[in-house]
């Protein structure tokens, strides 16, 4: 019996997808081969972004008696992209200059995972931020393989942000275009989420 293919199941596909291209086409140098600081840390930023991107995942797992049972699988999709994405990033920086889950301790807003909307709301805030870090890495880094890979990042982070903004009856944003993030923009944007 074929099953049928909605919206939801055919986002999440193509964030798996997109996903297994990401790491497939990994840039293969090295940090020590960049030459440019900056490159290596807003590759870091990016690794932050990961991590905190998987520890909204967990949390609103831990919640899964709110939520539908679409929501969950989608959740369980963005985890395992956000930790190929990790895993991607890190080939780059090399273990040492990676960063880790043992080295931030993430926090949310008050209510953050109260409901299924505030959870699926959370949620699509943080892959806003996610795509606009990633494209204003897009736009600044200086290596090209690397510039390629954010955009493809960013591009995953787009999918989930409208996966999850589908699932929370949202309304389509109105900035069409997202908002490209410097690394000084970035670091505002993930402050909030840092509490040690």
């Amino acid at each position: 019996m074929q099953r049928r293919l909605d919206r939801r199941r055919l986002l999440a596909l193509g964030a798996t997808g997109a996903a297994a291209a990401i790491t497939a086409h990994a840039p293969a140098a090295r940090a020590e081969t960049y030459g440019v600081e900056e490159d290596a840390a807003r590759l870091r930023t990016m690794a932050i972004v990961e991590l905190l991107e998987l520890a909204y995942v967990d949390r609103a797992i831990e919640r899964e008696e709110l939520l539908r049972r679409p929501d969950a699988r989608v959740l369980r999709v963005m985890r395992q992209s956000d930790e190929d994405h990790h895993r991607t990033i890190a080939a780059v920086l090399g273990p040492e200059e990676t960063p880790t889950a043992d080295d931030y301790d993430f926090g949310f807003p008050a209510g953050s995972f109260a409901s299924r909307r505030r959870i699926l709301q959370t949620g699509v805030t943080l892959e806003a931020i996610a795509t606009s870090i990633a494209i204003g890495a897009a736009a600044d880094l200086e290596r090209p393989d690397l510039r390629g890979l954010a955009a493809k990042l960013a591009a995953v982070e787009a999918t989930h942000e409208a996966g999850l903004r589908h699932a929370a009856g949202l309304p389509t944003p109105q900035r069409l275009l997202p908002r490209a993030f410097d690394e000084a923009r970035a670091q505002a944007a993930l402050a909030p989420y840092l509490v040690g």
